[in-house]
């Protein structure tokens, strides 16, 4: 299963980086998980090691939005989650978690700067470097059985 981990933007952008993706990939390989109705940050994270710790195939997206605490955003880079920012304004989340180079920026605005992907081409982008993670692993799991 491939993490995406929407970070930012308003609830309406969420909505269409989810409709984005079921109108491509189709609805039974999309899974959206909002977990900002739960007050307490540490039942959130609790909530999302659940949700994210199964074992899923590759074609299926779990697309993560309303992340706002420290610990949310700690849970889902220890899980592989693959970090996209909202482009546009950044809130006062950001003033404590920084973006990291990986971090992908999205956008399903009209206008936006060339490093800025929209929500399939920033999944595509997952999902090329999730096999290149698996690549990896089978590569050094041979080095050490060797």
């Amino acid at each position: 299963m491939i993490v995406m981990a929407l970070l930012g933007g308003t609830e309406e952008d969420g909505d269409a980086s989810y409709l984005a993706l079921v109108n491509e990939l189709g609805a039974s390989r999309v899974r959206r998980l909002f977990l900002g109705y739960l007050p307490d940050p540490a039942e959130r994270a609790r909530r999302l090691r659940l949700e994210i710790s199964g074992r899923w195939p590759d074609d299926i997206v779990t697309l993560v939005v309303g992340t706002n605490s420290k610990e949310e955003l700690q849970v889902l880079r220890s899980f592989g989650a693959f970090v996209c920012h909202q482009y546009g304004a950044l809130s006062e989340f950001y003033s404590q978690h920084g973006i990291k180079h990986h971090d992908l920026m999205v956008s399903e605005g009209e206008s936006v700067p060339d490093h800025v992907l929209n929500t399939v081409e920033a999944w595509s982008e997952c999902y090329v470097r999730q096999m290149d993670r698996r690549r990896k692993r089978r590569e050094q799991k041979k080095r050490t059985a060797a």
